[in-house]
């Protein structure tokens, strides 16, 4: 079985910095994309039922995993923009400690 070697990364503030950074943007954009789930699920319950989708069990699975994915990618692309505020008010939150 072969092995691959991982080059080490660097202690120095900047590859800290970029790592955090990234990581931290990941975070609020997965945030913001929980948030539009729930709100489609809120707005799914306020129109009537149209019979296209059996209002079964694995229909109802069938649109959380739909409303889950419409999500994800609306908070990868621009987004409703919480995600973007968030990550401003924590990476000035984390620079400040």
């Amino acid at each position: 079985m072969p092995t691959e070697t991982i080059p080490a990364i660097s202690n120095t503030p900047d590859n800290t910095n970029s790592s955090e950074k990234k990581r931290l943007e990941k975070v609020c954009k997965d945030f913001e994309a929980i948030f539009i789930a729930n709100m489609l699920k809120e707005m799914r319950k306020s129109i009537p039922k149209s019979g296209f989708l059996d209002s079964t069990h694995g229909g109802d699975i069938y649109r959380s995993m739909m409303d889950q994915k419409i999500a994800e990618k609306i908070a990868n692309d621009k987004g409703l923009g919480i995600g973007e505020m968030l990550f401003k008010q924590l990476q000035n939150y984390s620079q400040d400690q």
